[in-house]
């Protein structure tokens, strides 16, 4: 995907950081996710709250975690987006929210169910 901003008195992006809404499907234990590493990436301020990286959601439960703020270029693919389920399926919803957070940052929101 390619987004360019280039609109007359608005000012630029600052990075993207994904969210992701992840729901756990599976009966057989938690599903343990991540969009970064705790230790070697820093956690993402996003509308002044600090979101975690990485999460382990018990079976049925759901849980946000974010990706660490990736940088925001013009005319070039987004990027930033890893997520991990080692050891479980995952499924991206089709839905795709983009917002601007406070800080500046674009905001790309999905959907995801983990399954064993």
């Amino acid at each position: 995907m390619i987004l360019n901003t280039s609109i007359t008195g608005v000012p630029a992006f600052t990075g993207i950081v994904h969210k992701y809404k992840v729901t756990n499907k599976s009966l057989a234990g938690p599903a343990e996710v991540a969009a970064g590493m705790p230790g070697r990436d820093i956690v993402p301020t996003v509308n002044g709250v600090s979101m975690p990286l990485s999460a382990t959601i018990t079976p049925g439960g759901e849980g946000v975690i974010c990706s660490p703020v990736a940088k925001f270029e013009l005319n070039t693919p987004i990027g930033g987006g890893e997520l991990n389920a080692p050891n479980n399926r995952i499924h991206l919803g089709e839905a795709v929210t983009l917002s601007r957070t406070s800080e500046g940052y674009l905001l790309i929101e999905r959907e995801v169910v983990a399954e064993i």
